[in-house]
């Protein structure tokens, strides 16, 4: 068998205790899993309850994650089944780092895309430190859409809020390729390893005033 034709590395999804257990081992590839949520259009907040128990990666793109497209903003050539112009959201949470990103899809795929939140240790569009965490604890991250701005949070901690519109993706309809999950992801370059073990829990997903940050 053509070894090359194949993923190298191991990705198992379990429900163990009633909960979901995510392994994701990789060698050179880019790969997320976990729940995809069956309605996404009529969610406008995730959380739930994620451990990391094991992280090993030769960079940051190894991580848990909570997942969503929230709207289009219009660019040109964007179409129903097209990531093109979609803003999204996501949630990271490495063993003991907790950031945020959002981006918009300059292409079909979303394989180019153009960040609008802000690294605060360069000021350079990029995923922004959200706060440090405990490793090998359960933390509760939250994301919420109100229709003009996203709130970020994890555990306790002060929420985030982060404008699109004013960072420059106006809003000008529904996402052309609506999907929201809770999983894990390893977006690695070739000859890059990345492996993150960690279970999710307490899944709560609804409209923005359904889930309170509290």
């Amino acid at each position: 068998m053509d070894s090359t034709k194949w993923v190298n590395g191991e990705i198992v999804v379990e429900v163990r205790n009633k909960q979901l257990v995510v392994n994701l081992e990789l060698v050179g590839q880019m790969e997320n899993i976990g729940l995809i949520f069956t309605d996404p259009d009529v969610i406008d907040a995730i959380s739930a309850d994620f451990n990391v128990l094991s992280r090993e990666s030769d960079t940051l793109f190894t991580f848990g994650e909570i997942y969503g497209t929230y709207y289009n903003d219009g660019s040109e050539g964007s179409a129903p089944g097209s990531f093109l112009g979609d803003v999204v959201a996501v949630f990271a949470l490495l063993d003991d780092v907790a950031a945020y990103a959002v981006w918009k899809c300059q292409s079909k795929n979303c394989e180019t895309l153009e960040f609008l939140s802000i690294d605060p240790l360069t000021q350079l569009p990029g995923a922004a430190l959200l706060s440090f965490v405990d490793s090998n604890v359960a933390h509760r991250p939250f994301v919420q859409w109100d229709g003009a701005v996203f709130t970020f949070q994890i555990d306790d901690k002060p929420p985030v809020v982060f404008d699109p519109v004013a960072a420059g993706a106006p809003i000008a309809g529904a996402p052309n390729f609506p999907v929201k999950y809770v999983g894990a992801r390893a977006q690695l370059l070739s000859g890059e390893s990345g492996a993150i073990s960690l279970t999710i829990d307490n899944v709560r997903a609804g409209s923005a005033i359904d889930i309170p940050t509290e």
